[in-house]
């Protein structure tokens, strides 16, 4: 038995040490060829101890490795020519120990811990004691995950139609600490099973309706291990009296002689609390003003107030395309465009597809046996 050991110190170096004495697990294993039993060893003048594996064998070996293991399961994608591996780890994962399937080499394992960085060494040494081989096993804890998302509302416990409440968002994450989340990174759902309303716009809450209002949080790519926590808002009614100061004007466009697509509702502003929308009548259209391209302005009314309301309603369409011309020799077939230029009735010109139709083409006379194709 091997009375001088390869020790592996906390920085990673390597010194020779000499082993007193071995003691043998089951010594009846090595009676046989094949056998083997695990050993410890004293070291001297070192109250540590060592241990080994020793295999039974008159047998000239060669010496191999098959694999290395982390844990109870072979490292992935292990070559004996490749020395150097990561290992990622979620981050509240304990270290796993690491090992070597080997033939003829004595395996020397230094496990991964803080003190050395997680990283783990495992020295190869031949039947002599020289060693042959390192392995290095870096292990890389992933950043601790999110959580918990939750919603943190400033007065939501005297929430009132018409007020603005900032609100918060919390992540939580497994090592304990904690990060606020801009309005911009999250996405905030807002439900109400009693009619209950409250729009988001940007850090603030804008509350319209009285109502139960349920919000949840959730961030992009978020994954089944972050808990996104509900927030209910009780919105309660506003009873003071208000009145309407302005109403916001509209522009709508149509196609020629064809009816606007009206809104039902125009933003108002009032003397008190928050702008909302509002249901407005439009006067009928007449018409004559959709004869032709051109803009005119419609009236609208708003219950509760004399002021009108305003749309201005635009007449706009295609009025022309140009007109395309080819000439062809006599046999050759004709290469028509695929989209021609057409110029709207606001002045700009665009390019649309079209689609051409097989007509009968006009055959005129030329100089040197020429067709001309005109489309």
């Amino acid at each position: 038995m091997d009375k001088t050991v390869t020790a592996v110190l906390t920085d990673g170096s390597l010194i020779d040490t000499d082993v007193v004495s071995w003691t043998l697990k089951d010594p009846a294993a090595l009676t046989k060829e094949g056998g083997r039993t695990e050993a410890t060893g004293k070291l001297v003048d070192d109250d540590r101890e060592v241990t080994a594996t020793f295999i039974a064998s008159n047998k000239e070996t060669t010496s191999s490795i098959t694999e290395l293991t982390v844990g109870d399961k072979a490292l992935e994608n292990f070559e004996s020519g490749k020395t150097y591996y990561r290992v990622s780890l979620p981050y509240t994962g304990t270290i796993p120990s690491v090992g070597a399937q080997t033939t003829g080499y004595q395996v020397t394992v230094q496990q991964a811990s803080a003190d050395n960085g997680y990283q783990a060494s495992v020295f190869l040494s031949d039947q002599k004691g020289d060693l042959v081989q390192t392995y290095l096993i870096q292990f890389v804890k992933e950043a601790p995950a999110l959580k918990r998302l939750e919603v943190v509302v400033e007065g939501k416990e005297t929430a009132t139609e018409d007020q603005a409440l900032t609100y918060r968002v919390i992540g939580s994450y497994e090592d304990g600490s904690q990060t606020e989340f801009s309005a911009s990174d999250i996405h905030l759902e807002a439900k109400s099973s009693d009619g209950g309303h409250l729009e988001v716009n940007g850090q603030n809450l804008l509350l319209y309706t009285k109502g139960r209002v349920i919000l949840t949080p959730r961030i992009d790519n978020q994954t089944e291990k972050t808990e996104s926590v509900t927030t209910e808002v009780v919105i309660k009614e506003n009873k003071v009296s208000k009145k309407i100061l302005k109403l916001h004007p509209v522009s709508v466009s149509t196609d020629i002689k064809q009816q606007p697509n009206l809104p039902k509702e125009v933003g108002a502003e009032f003397d008190k609390g928050l702008p909302r929308k509002v249901s407005v009548t439009w006067d009928k259209v007449d018409e004559k003003e959709l004869g032709h391209y051109h803009s005119f302005t419609l009236k609208g009314h708003v219950e509760g107030t004399d002021i009108e309301a305003q749309a201005t309603v635009t007449v706009e369409g295609l009025q022309v395309a140009e007109e395309i011309s080819l000439t062809v020799p006599k046999g050759e077939s004709v290469q028509l465009p695929a989209n021609v230029r057409a110029y709207h009735s606001n002045g700009t010109t665009i390019y649309k597809d079209v689609v051409w139709i097989r007509f009968q083409p006009t055959l005129v006379k030329l100089k040197e046996s020429m067709k001309s194709m005109v489309v």
